[in-house]
């Protein structure tokens, strides 16, 4: 690895941690995002839901697993959704991708109502929409090893079971540098991720109303802004960067696609969104195409200005090999 210092990967336990201050979660967190929208879709029990192919396959699973068509569509280059028309008995699963998208999903979700349902996943701290369904993915903001919140137009809160299929090894072992290990016991969590009804774990819920989310939030402002100017030239996403909150990633679409590797070797653990894709035979070429291109850049609340600015260097300095 060409450099000492590592971006990207999985979150460990929080470095930063409120001792006498706790923010209580509300109502009942449900332990994943699937675990989520399988509630919205046992509620609802729809025909069909239409879903974007540009998702990982563990999206599909809940309406697969209570027998509901899955329609795929493609996303286009914008990562916006084409014009859909679901009968009265479909609901339509919209994603917001990186924040980007937060006002405009709003307003294609509300004549949909109760047939909407927004993935928030890459979006913890954009509005929630009023009238439609959503939901969202504690452990991809923070360390911590489960949780999510559902929000809709009827109240649907999880069973008084406590989720505890988790672990919490990933997040000692991350925060003690021990990647190798930690990355095993990463993959194992994930693995443990369910769509039952249980609530957020014990530990989970104790570790997230900790979490200073004022500093996550503004740490993770400062990052995107910093990329952004970086690379606003080079990225072939249009955005509004003023209006998008904190989000998962910086995104980063190229002209033709990256190969990861080279980052990698350079300490810049970018993700591929999503692999899945491309093992489907029916997946849309603007779908493939996204796979390729679009790389996910960290910006979460490890890092600082300085760190930002080092790995800008460094991703700055393997486009220009690779496409001088």
């Amino acid at each position: 690895m060409k450099g000492s210092e590592r971006f990207g990967g999985f979150l460990s336990l929080e470095a930063e941690i409120k001792v006498s201050e706790v923010a209580p979660l509300g109502s009942g967190l449900f332990s994943s995002g699937r675990a989520s929208l399988a509630a919205i879709l046992k509620v609802m029990r729809p025909a069909r839901l239409f879903l974007p192919g540009f998702l990982c396959d563990s999206a599909y699973r809940p309406a697969m697993e209570l027998g509901i068509a899955v329609i795929p569509y493609p996303v286009g280059p914008d990562l916006r959704p084409p014009v859909l028309y679901p009968r009265t008995d479909d609901m339509v699963l919209f994603v917001d991708y990186f924040g980007m998208l937060t006002e405009e999903l709003h307003a294609l979700a509300s004549p949909l109502g109760d047939r909407a349902i927004i993935d928030r996943s890459q979006c913890w701290f954009s509005p929630i929409p009023e009238n439609c369904w959503s939901f969202d993915s504690a452990r991809k903001f923070f360390g911590v090893p489960d949780g999510s919140r559902l929000r809709g137009p009827i109240k649907v809160e999880p069973s008084s079971e406590r989720n505890t299929r988790y672990t919490l090894d990933h997040l000692v072992l991350g925060m003690m540098g021990e990647m190798e290990d930690a990355l095993s016991a990463y993959r194992l969590n994930n693995k443990y991720m369910h769509t039952g009804p249980e609530r957020i774990s014990l530990v989970g819920e104790h570790l997230l109303e900790r979490i200073d989310m004022d500093r996550t939030r503004c740490v993770r402002n400062t990052n995107f802004s910093i990329l952004h100017e970086q690379f606003a030239a080079l990225n072939q996403l249009s955005m509004n960067a003023n209006a998008i909150d904190a989000p998962l990633y910086y995104p980063l679409l190229l002209k033709e696609p990256v190969e990861l590797k080279a980052l990698h070797e350079y300490g810049v653990f970018a993700p591929r969104l999503w692999p899945d894709v491309l093992d489907r035979s029916d997946a849309h070429r603007s779908d493939v195409d996204l796979v390729g291109r679009l790389i996910p850049l960290p910006i979460d609340q490890r890092y600082s200005r300085a760190d930002m600015k080092l790995m800008a260097t460094r991703v700055d300095k393997v486009i220009r090999v690779m496409y001088p």
